[in-house]
């Protein structure tokens, strides 16, 4: 059903206003209504699809709720379901009168169970439990449905409670044999049950149990509410969010850049914390430990006990990994390929040097010819001084000094860049062409409005490739789209790119109600996507992302990751493609590039590690029964250690044949970046099996040049 908002609502487009009026008088309770009405317009009048809110949309809310409260379908029942179902078409129809019972007997349910399973998990932990048993937990709540009832829940219960102390009692095993450097192998040590170790790991099991049974004890009705809001925008695409107050915070800060914490942005996914994307420059990104798709399953201060994550929200995640500069804290994660590792992070500010755009020079080993090496993390630029620095001018200044000492190629590294500036990416495109539109963008309206390159120059006009991942997001894939539609660059990569073709504006509710609403103050905000980018041939960045000219293997090869991974994720289309003149002062046969490289990539052992790490990554994935048996689950450990300890092994025996780099010829570094980083960085370089692929690449470019 369509309908329009109406409640205190006015809308002042012009001015870029929103503002409630206020009745006579109001009470507390009046602050999610006025949210819930800005999520529905900003769903109705702002995001970029036109999505209705009407039955269907009712429908998918109600299964949305559910899942965000109890993914893991550990709290509810069929019998719960089956009570609730009347709701699944009035949903739409509430929102516009800011019912919120919905929510409120969701959670009233959530809140009885609870305090039944909590008396069951108290019954399990009296005494050890059956850890040879031949039965299998399915971990995937996508594979199995609701308990049909008490029985069924507090069965499923059982199975819970001794999964967790197996886990447990693997980590304590784990921690009790690890060397001085922090390492641990299965295949150190024979398997023998330890009843001592499954004293201390059911104890650790209880603190753990107890804290994911009291999560939703501890919010209160308004964030329970917030936690109901959020699934409304979320319906729309996995970007649009609901920011409440707390989260909103943190969002400030990061923004900020005073943002002290782990230097890693998180997601919720599929009832699990999930690393989206690393900081450069971060605590994580100088760790290398902490990668981009993994899970964070439980957070622990030094000295203190983990608290677990498994379906916490968002928020809380967030303040317990946040922490001041210095402290340390220690992270429990389940890696793609299904290890599981605690990785300790001193927790520290952005160095924001890091985070800048860095090039060398790589020697060819057997003609003394230089090729040219830029990395770019991110685009960046301080948008609040107009001379600050920002990441076109230093592409720029990088070209000019890399053509003054002679360089024959160069290769544009923009693996894991996540975007940044508009501006920037427009400008960086603009570098390697002479003219012509680079991207067009595009909102709910009207047609798409282009950006053309500001500047007529080339700053470099000899061969370039251009190194992507999946990982590489929404400004480098504008980068790596414009240069693959010109003709003018080679792009290499492991499989598509990110995929994420749209832009999110934020929407600051506490700027934009009636100041009679002051004391109600903080409200959050809402993040909604408000348009879409287009390449120069009109077809959309978003959902597909951009296609190599030449792939390498990578180990998220077997698996969908990306914006393709999002079930509500916005697809793929296309508007009129635009005129523009294809690069042609030279062209290259990418089909000959291709097979060299291939015969390259066959012949190097790291890359056949890198597809059998691809492949467990898959069956990892794929094997979701889980043994309830302590010496099963040892044993699959310890064959995933020895798969992993093989890829390892490979990366250390690597040797490079290619190029040697030239230290002298790196950017000057300043402020925070030390020495020890800046070598890392070179000797990261040298050994980096994808950038030896891509300087093979690029010299045999320059050799039919």
């Amino acid at each position: 059903m369509q309908k329009t908002i109406t409640l205190f609502l006015l809308i002042l487009i012009s001015q870029g206003s929103l503002l409630f009026g206020a009745p006579a008088g109001f009470k507390e309770d009046e602050k999610p209504t006025i949210i819930s009405d800005v999520i529905l317009y900003s769903i109705e009048k702002l995001h970029y699809d036109k999505v209705e809110i009407n039955d269907s949309f009712s429908q998918g809310l109600f299964d949305e709720f559910i899942t965000q409260v109890d993914y893991m379908k550990w709290f509810l029942t069929e019998k719960d379901l089956k009570e609730l179902r009347h709701y699944r078409k009035k949903l739409d129809d509430m929102l516009y009168v800011s019912d919120f019972s919905f929510c409120r007997e969701v959670f009233s349910r959530l809140d009885r169970n609870i305090h039944e399973i909590q008396g069951w998990v108290e019954e399990f932990l009296k005494e050890p439990l059956d850890y040879n048993s031949e039965e299998a937990f399915e971990s995937d709540p996508d594979k199995r449905r609701f308990p049909s009832g008490k029985k069924e829940l507090k069965a499923v219960w059982e199975k819970v409670a001794a999964m967790n102390i197996i886990n447990r009692y693997l980590e304590i095993l784990a921690e009790n044999n690890m060397d001085e450097e922090g390492y641990f192998s299965y295949e150190d040590i024979d398997f023998a049950f330890d009843p001592e170790i499954e004293k201390e790991a059911r104890q650790k099991a209880a603190h753990s149990l107890e804290w994911i049974l009291s999560r939703y004890d501890e919010m209160d009705a308004q964030e329970r509410i917030y936690l109901y809001l959020n699934s409304v925008i979320r319906m729309t695409d996995p970007h649009s969010l609901y920011f409440p107050p707390k989260l909103k915070e943190d969002f400030d800060l990061e923004m900020s850049g005073t943002f002290e914490g782990i230097g890693a942005i998180l997601q919720e996914a599929e009832g699990y914390i999930k690393v989206e994307s690393i900081v450069p420059g971060g605590p994580s990104w100088r760790t290398k430990k902490l990668e981009p798709e993994d899970l964070i399953l439980k957070v622990a201060e030094e000295g203190k006990p983990p608290v677990e994550l498994i379906n916490m929200p968002l928020d809380d995640a967030v303040t317990l990994i946040r922490g001041k500069k210095g402290s340390i804290v220690h992270l429990t994660v389940k890696k793609p390929d299904g290890r599981i590792m605690v990785i300790p992070i001193e927790r520290d500010v952005v160095i924001i040097e890091e985070s800048y755009l860095k090039y060398t020079i790589l020697q060819d080993k057997e003609s003394g010819k230089r090729y040219g090496y830029i990395y770019l993390p991110k685009f960046y630029r301080d948008f609040y001084d107009p001379n600050g620095r920002n990441s076109s001018d230093d592409m720029k200044k990088a070209l000019i000094d890399l053509q003054k000492k002679g360089i024959q190629g160069l290769i544009l590294d923009m693996r894991d860049n996540g975007g940044g500036a508009l501006e920037d990416a427009i400008n960086v495109a603009g570098l390697f062409i002479r003219t012509g539109p680079v991207v067009q963008v595009k909102s709910r309206a009207g047609t798409p409005e282009v950006d053309y390159d500001r500047d007529d120059d080339v700053y470099y006009s000899g061969p370039l490739v251009v190194m992507i991942n999946t990982f590489s997001a929404s400004a480098s894939e504008i980068v790596a789209g414009a240069l693959q539609d010109y003709n003018r660059a080679v792009i290499v990569g492991t499989g598509h790119s990110f995929g994420k073709g749209t832009v999110q504006n934020i929407v600051d509710i506490d700027r934009i109600v009636n100041p009679l609403y002051t004391s109600l103050k903080p409200f959050g905000a809402v993040k909604v996507t408000m348009q879409k980018f287009y390449r120069v041939t009109g077809e959309s960045n978003q959902y597909k992302g951009i296609e190599p000219d030449i792939n390498l293997p990578g180990i998220y090869d077997e698996i969908d990751v990306g914006e393709r991974n999002f079930t509500n994720a916005l697809k793929w289309d296309k508007v009129k493609p635009l005129e523009y003149e294809p690069w042609n002062l030279y062209s290259y046969d990418v089909a000959a590039l291709r097979e060299k490289s291939h015969k390259r990539v066959e012949e190097n052992p790291y890359f056949d590690m890198i597809k059998d790490e691809a492949a467990l990554i898959k069956r990892t994935r794929e094997e979701s029964r889980l043994p309830l048996s302590l010496e099963k689950e040892f044993l699959i450990r310890r064959d995933i250690n020895k798969e992993i300890d093989r890829v390892d092994e490979a990366y250390e025996k690597m040797k490079n044949d290619s190029y040697t780099v030239l230290r002298s010829a790196s950017m000057s570094r300043s402020g925070n970046s030390t020495e020890e980083l800046y070598e890392e960085w070179l000797k990261d370089v040298e050994k980096d099996a994808y950038i030896i692929e891509s300087f093979g690449i690029v010299k045999d470019m320059a050799e039919s040049y």
